[in-house]
């Protein structure tokens, strides 16, 4: 056979050329068999002990006219393998199959009898015609199998953990993703190291936080723009009760009268609830602490009271980072203990006046006016535990679970589970420690069947303010979360990808701000007490939250936009 391309070239895109850069080189030559005494082509010997393929593309000559430069074949061509010098045919192709205007792909794999360390491969035509007959083959690969053990023997974990470690080093010397600060105190990271790695440029180091450290930065954010938030809206806001606080009259004061009674009634309070929410709390969280201190060596970093570099990986950005997470979930328990479950011993008075000049409600903190209250009926303990579980799961160190989880074994899904738990972390701050109760609430509305509920399930979306927390939410968003994404690229991001982020920060703002304002509409937002054993039923009281504020895009005071309805169990 001779390097031409009178039959044509194989077209498709292979691993051919350069391996090193897996680019597919431009194909010139094909291996044409034109021959008048012998048309073969043979490999050298070749190890294919473990079984092994050969794949090739095959072209004969087609039929066309006496100027054709590739005459028409009419013989077959063989593949043969050769043993203690005899050769073996294992395939066999026809003319009239291949005889085309392209190339075809011929994949065979070796027979047992064909695996040996020095196997032989030829490509022959038995029989041909001088004046025709012509064939050819491009793109021959051999592909010889790895012995069944190949990945339990020692060389094989030599080398894995030698690769494993020049790619760490890599990974942390450039302070990727990939490098956490458990895998620098894993392997006694030494930045001294880096400038081993070919081409290594420190200037080129990546000094972005990592993605479980990003989404605690998006909660400082949120915490932040919250606080602002409410500060400024105070100033413009002002809660509206119907009924005023007012000294009652002396006719009214006398104990005997029945006239407009005031009640007062005792919440339970169970110490063995509490002292068991508390110690789930606290516990997961001091959990999640030691194993973090644990994995990071903290207590080695000091020796003498005197930090040695050696052993102590600890950097600014993480440790600011780990600060603010034991903030959040601090602050998260702190208003679960002493919102929710009332970790105190004197039971939550409950006070009802029907007074017409009060005609209101007090429970604990909160005081509702009798004329907003909307529905009372009760639940089941079922009902009560699950709610109680929620709460529960809202105060779990989710911010300070994100950055310890990278510490246990590495695992390809370990980053999403990070990544996740991250993603609770900024919704808890968004949404407050009742983020799973008011995923419960929302997912029984979703789910509602009675014709009535899902009528108001309906007029939430008919709220007056959603456009205004629609664009809100859209100016807000792509200031935070494209500038943040936009300042953590890696490489040159044109015009039109930018603008695409821009474009997806806003309509997720936008979208995110409108569900807000729906769901405000409807009783999702729970204020609880649950002060003993969900054992009981409860009371549930539904009941709107009036404010009103001087709408900015009307010059008017709006009495929805910050308003909402609230369920009190």
């Amino acid at each position: 056979g001779n390097p031409s391309d009178a039959c044509g070239v194989n077209s498709e895109l292979t691993e051919r050329g350069n391996h090193g850069e897996f680019r597919a080189l431009e194909n010139r030559n094909a291996l044409v068999f034109t021959g008048v005494y012998f048309r073969k082509a043979a490999t050298s010997g070749l190890n294919v002990e473990h079984g092994g393929r050969v794949e090739f593309y095959l072209k004969m000559g087609p039929i066309a006219s006496d100027n054709a430069v590739c005459k028409a074949s009419f013989e077959d061509v063989i593949l043969e393998y050769n043993v203690a010098d005899q050769w073996v045919e294992f395939g066999n192709y026809p003319a009239w199959k291949f005889r085309s205007d392209s190339f075809q792909f011929v994949s065979e794999d070796i027979p047992v009898e064909g695996w040996t360390n020095s196997t032989r491969f030829r490509f022959r035509q038995p029989s041909f015609d001088p004046l025709r007959d012509h064939w050819a083959i491009d793109d021959v690969r051999i592909f010889s199998r790895y012995r069944p053990d190949w990945d339990e023997s020692e060389e094989y974990r030599k080398r894995r953990e030698n690769q494993n470690s020049i790619v760490k080093l890599a990974q942390c010397c450039y302070n990727s993703d990939q490098c956490t600060i458990f895998d620098k105190v894993n392997t006694n990271f030494d930045e001294k190291k880096c400038n081993a790695l070919p081409g290594f440029d420190k200037n080129e180091r990546n000094l972005r936080l990592k993605s479980s450290e990003l989404f605690i930065f998006f909660s400082f954010l949120s915490a932040i723009s919250k606080v602002l938030y409410h500060r400024v809206s105070q100033i413009f806001t002002r809660r509206v009760i119907h009924q005023k606080e007012a000294p009652l009259p002396g006719s009214f004061l006398n104990e005997n009268s029945d006239m407009f009674p005031r009640r007062a009634f005792y919440s339970i309070s169970e110490v063995s609830w509490q002292a068991f929410v508390v110690g789930i709390l606290l516990g997961s969280f001091g959990g999640a602490m030691y194993q973090l201190v644990k994995s990071l060596s903290i207590v080695e970093c000091f020796d003498h009271r005197e930090i040695t570099a050696a052993s102590c990986q600890l950097n600014s950005s993480f440790v600011i980072t780990w600060l603010c997470a034991i903030v959040f979930d601090l602050r998260s328990i702190s208003m679960l203990t002493s919102g929710v479950f009332f970790v105190k011993r004197e039971p939550v008075e409950i006070l009802v006046d029907v007074h017409p000049d009060k005609g209101l409600m007090k429970v604990g903190p909160k005081t509702i006016a009798l004329a907003e209250v909307l529905d009372i009926y009760l639940r089941s303990p079922f009902f009560l535990g699950f709610l109680s579980f929620c709460y529960i799961l809202g105060g779990f160190p989710w911010a300070l679970g994100s950055l310890t989880l990278p510490s246990f074994e590495s695992h390809p899904s370990m980053q999403v589970y990070t990544q996740v738990m991250g993603l609770l972390t900024l919704l808890r701050e968004l949404l407050g420690p009742g983020l799973f109760a008011k995923a419960f609430f929302t997912t029984q509305w979703i789910l509602v069947t009675r014709p009535e509920d899902r009528d108001e399930f309906g007029r939430a979306f008919l709220r007056r303010g959603l456009l205004q927390q629609f664009i809100a939410g859209s100016c807000l968003t792509p200031i935070i979360l494209a500038s943040t994404i936009m300042s953590r690229k890696v490489g040159f991001v044109s015009s039109g990808e930018t603008f695409g982020i821009f474009a997806l920060c806003v309509v997720f703002g936008g979208v995110f701000g409108y569900l807000i304002g729906v769901l405000r509409g409807l009783p999702c937002d729970g204020f609880c007490l649950i002060t003993g054993w969900p054992t009981r039923n409860c009371y549930n009281v539904v009941c709107n939250d009036r404010v009103k504020c001087p709408c900015l895009f009307t010059c008017t005071y709006c009495g929805e936009i910050h308003s909402r309805r609230m369920v009190l169990v």
